[in-house]
């Protein structure tokens, strides 16, 4: 098994440490997932962080199980999931330790790829994806970068996350 990137996401989660959050979903999920996963199909979100992303599709119709390293952003996650009155299957794991053995129509990832610490990493969550989509399911991926548009501003983390400063649509 790889290591894991020298963050403490608990510590980050406890302490509000999250500049990469924002509360809401990611605008383009719900178009993507649309076109890649049937109505009411089967959804695994690895590194959910609060939830926002399985909540709101859950309450699209979807089946979500939605899974984080931090024991404190799944319990926000899972009493925002009850406050909204959608069923989304928090837990707490470790995808690269234990894989799932149900099999899902799209798994979706914000960022796991881009903590990843090397290749190899990246690698085995690509082949661990791979191994629990259904036949003609699909992953999606998503990572930021350093290159952000506020590179020299209030916009950017010390670690080189970008922050959450404003929003802009393309």
């Amino acid at each position: 098994m790889p290591d894991y990137p020298p963050l403490n996401w608990e510590d980050m989660y406890q302490d509000g440490d999250t500049p990469w959050y924002d509360g809401s979903p990611w605008t383009p999920l719900e178009r993507l997932v649309s076109e890649a996963c049937p109505l009411e199909g089967s959804i695994l979100e690895v590194g959910c962080g609060y939830g926002v992303d399985a909540i709101n599709l859950a309450s699209l119709g979807y089946h979500v199980k939605a899974t984080d390293l931090s024991e404190t952003a799944i319990a926000r996650a899972r009493a925002d999931g009850d406050r909204a009155g959608v069923r989304v299957d928090f837990q707490v794991e470790d995808f690269y330790a234990c894989p799932d053995d149900a099999q899902y129509d799209l798994v979706y990832e914000k960022s796991v790829m881009a903590n990843a610490q090397n290749a190899s990493m990246r690698n085995e969550f690509s082949r661990l994806a791979a191994s629990v989509l259904t036949d003609g399911g699909h992953c999606i991926s998503v990572s930021g970068n350093n290159d952000n548009l506020n590179s020299d501003g209030p916009g950017r983390d010390e670690r080189g996350y970008p922050k959450v400063v404003g929003s802009r649509t393309r």
